[in-house]
């Protein structure tokens, strides 16, 4: 599994991906891995996944997106070959955008194969891909994303806009100090509202708060870390910015239900 590094000028943060086989093992339940966005290229064999909504078989020779947030459990009967990438947004706009999205989509490879030679050696990367990969790879998952968002109204998103494009002063000062975590007043200050007020805006319109989508890129960020490289939990709370490696690990069991040193064990599509 090779790392793509988190830049601040890439649309989605690159959790982690590579091919798999997978047998009758790959039975489970959703776990924390799963919070997140997938594409499966399905090679051979056959898969189940159950959502919120459906049940889906995957079937050799089609591409899958799979808002993994809404997963229930997944099983191999015999075997499945498959290529996988795990991501998430890196904008708030995007994160809105696909938190709209439900169900699994597919496709055939075959018209997926302009992104063959991307989807193929996301295993097979150095350590350090150059950058021309990662914004290929940054394309591809784009395409995928805007392939399913063609499928959906999204007309109520004009109210949005507008919003955004107001505070969007305030959203860029939180991605580029993301890692310090600035305090709401910092923030608010940038567009020149008040604290309170910016907070009921920002909830309302992305329906979380400020401080808690600041958290969830820094754990965005100590995820990638986790999946991508052999840096020790102490080394992915402090390049995450967190303050000690026993707030990360609270934060990430309260989140995710399970451990950092238990979420990298689970690697895997």
């Amino acid at each position: 599994m090779s790392p793509v590094t988190t830049t601040t000028d890439l649309p989605f943060t690159f959790l982690g991906g590579g091919y798999a086989e997978c047998d009758r093992t790959w039975g489970k339940p959703a776990t924390a891995i799963d919070q997140c966005y997938k594409l499966y290229f399905l090679l051979e064999g056959t898969g189940h996944l159950e959502t919120a909504t459906e049940k889906v078989e995957l079937i050799a020779d089609y591409g899958y997106f799979i808002p993994g947030y809404q997963l229930r459990q997944q099983s191999c009967p015999k075997r499945m070959n498959v290529h996988w990438i795990h991501f998430v947004p890196s904008s708030l706009y995007l994160t809105h955008q696909l938190s709209h999205i439900s169900g699994v989509h597919r496709w055939k490879l075959d018209e997926l194969s302009s992104w063959e030679a991307i989807y193929v050696d996301i295993g097979r990367m150095a350590d350090r891909p150059p950058r021309w990969y990662q914004y290929r790879l940054q394309a591809m998952l784009l395409d995928m994303s805007a392939r399913v968002m063609h499928l959906y109204d999204f007309r109520h998103m004009a109210a949005v806009d507008t919003v955004f494009e107001q505070l969007q002063p305030a959203i860029s000062y939180m991605e580029k100090n993301l890692l310090g975590n600035p305090k709401l007043e910092e923030i608010a200050n940038v567009v020149h509202l008040a604290p309170n007020y910016f907070h009921r805006k920002f909830k309302r319109t992305f329906a979380m708060t400020p401080l808690a989508y600041m958290l969830r890129r820094r754990l965005d960020v100590a995820r990638q870390l986790l999946l991508s490289t052999d840096m020790t939990i102490r080394q992915v709370a402090h390049q995450a910015g967190f303050e000690s490696q026993f707030y990360l690990s609270r934060v990430f069991k309260r989140e995710y239900g399970v451990s950092p040193s238990e979420f990298r064990k689970q690697a895997g599509p």
